[in-house]
């Protein structure tokens, strides 16, 4: 780096904060997405624990999420940010559950029916299993803004210091 600038000289590799700012970037798109889109916007545990252990399972769901949403991309052709995840998050969580009852039933039907084979149906033309591409793809930005929406759980927060047990997850050491 050239005194007195923030410019990176060539040849020489960026300071930390430079080299960090696409991962903080990810990790807030992470949390913005939970609480937005997935609907995650209060923690439903009281120990630190419990706390950690939602905010690993969700962000699990987050990055599985993700690699569907790249999947699903690369099929139809398109980059994985011409998806929204506002839309597609959603359908993906709607089809799930849609196939796992499915998988129930047809558990119940063969227990219901010992001896008997059973064949699945085809799940390809169940309207779960497919959505058109324009039903999913980013919108692009118009001169109108939304404005955040207010959060009642916003309200009531609570500083993990004050939670028994957060003082030692604060520790860095």
């Amino acid at each position: 780096m050239v005194p007195g600038t923030f410019f990176p000289t060539p040849g020489c590799p960026p300071p930390r904060p430079w080299r960090s700012t696409p991962r903080r970037w990810t990790v807030e798109r992470l949390f913005f997405d939970l609480k937005e889109v997935l609907n995650l916007n209060r923690v439903y545990a009281a120990n630190p624990n419990a706390i950690a252990m939602q905010v690993y399972a969700a962000g699990c769901v987050y990055n599985a999420c993700r690699v569907v949403q790249g999947e699903v991309a690369a099929t139809a052709g398109v980059a994985p940010e011409a998806i929204s995840p506002a839309k597609f998050f959603p359908k993906l969580a709607a089809a799930c559950h849609a196939y796992a009852l499915f998988e129930l039933w047809f558990l119940d039907a063969q227990r219901a029916n010992p001896g008997r084979r059973l064949r699945k149906p085809p799940l390809a033309d169940r309207r779960f299993a497919s959505v058109p591409l324009d039903a999913i793809q980013v919108e692009p930005r118009t001169g109108h803004r939304r404005k955040r929406r207010f959060c009642a759980a916003r309200r009531k927060w609570k500083s993990f210091v004050r939670v028994r047990g957060g003082r030692k997850f604060l520790k860095l050491t």
